[in-house]
């Protein structure tokens, strides 16, 4: 019988040692908001459709918040894996499953870069980019905002990825600017 690993280790397993593992953020400066659609050319051959675009600037407190939101959805998705990984595998008795041990380990911190995208379309463009590659990536959409012309509209603006060495984003993230505030 395979001995069970500690909350400890495997919480180190997921998130890594605290210093080789990054959850890089990526929020979009500018997004593009579909206000319309219009047909082109004649129907039913030869047309395409074109998308009208509201573009929003994005204010600095409101990407800081979103990027915030992005990687918080990033962390509660490490918790979930843990608990579906060691909780619900290796500890099927009574005894409590939220130790200190377990809350020690998943609130490490773990190094955060924040990038800029341009707009919606590279932010697209970048979870594409990390799916293709299999890397995890928690995407956020904001909503109930007035400038996006109509509150029920729901935009990515944020995306984190899962904790990952460096070397596995190179070709992807790299090439992407620190955010900073404007």
């Amino acid at each position: 019988m395979r001995k069970a690993r500690s909350a400890v280790d495997l919480a180190r397993t997921l998130t890594g040692d605290g210093n080789s593992k990054r959850i890089y953020c990526v929020v979009a400066e500018t997004v593009q908001v579909p206000v319309g659609a219009s047909i082109i050319g004649p129907v039913p051959w030869d047309y395409h459709v074109e998308i009208d675009n509201r573009n929003v600037v994005q204010p600095a407190g409101r990407l800081a918040a979103q990027a915030a939101h992005a990687v918080s959805l990033a962390r509660l998705e490490l918790v979930q894996e843990f608990i579906l990984q060691w909780c619900v595998k290796v500890s099927r008795s009574a005894e409590v499953l939220v130790t200190v041990d377990v809350w020690t380990a998943l609130s490490q911190p773990i190094t955060t870069i924040v990038l800029g995208a341009r707009d919606s379309r590279e932010l697209r463009h970048v979870v594409d980019l990390l799916r293709k590659n299999r890397i995890g990536v928690s995407e956020f959409f904001d909503t109930d905002q007035s400038d996006y012309g109509s509150t029920a509209a729901k935009v990515m603006t944020a995306v984190a990825t899962a904790p990952v060495e460096p070397g596995l984003v190179e070709g992807i993230l790299d090439y992407l600017p620190l955010w900073s505030p404007r």
